[in-house]
């Protein structure tokens, strides 16, 4: 299967984009199923690809490009389903003072 150059971490503390807030955030429950679909995918030494937006995902052979594509996703989830959200305007704050 080769080696996979990508970190697997249980906490990937990585700000994505969420176009249901229109900012960067940090959604550790998005971070961990990211995680979880990346060590499936080298476990079974298969990827996900997506070739364009117009489409199904392909299934292809593991690629740590392929990967590290899958690490940048955006979190879509709504304010209503992100866990964190009451503390995402403290933080906010914090980041922007």
């Amino acid at each position: 299967m080769g080696g996979c150059k990508i970190a697997l971490r249980k906490e990937v503390n990585v700000k994505r984009f969420n176009s249901q807030i229109k900012d960067f955030v940090e959604n550790k429950e998005v971070d961990s199923f990211i995680n979880e679909i990346l060590t499936v995918c080298k476990k079974h030494g298969m990827s996900i690809s997506h070739e364009d937006t117009h489409g199904g995902f392909s299934i292809v052979k593991y690629k740590d490009s392929y990967a590290e594509w899958f690490l940048n996703a955006h979190d879509n989830m709504s304010e209503e389903d992100i866990p964190y959200i009451d503390k995402y305007e403290e933080w906010k704050k914090e980041v922007l003072n």
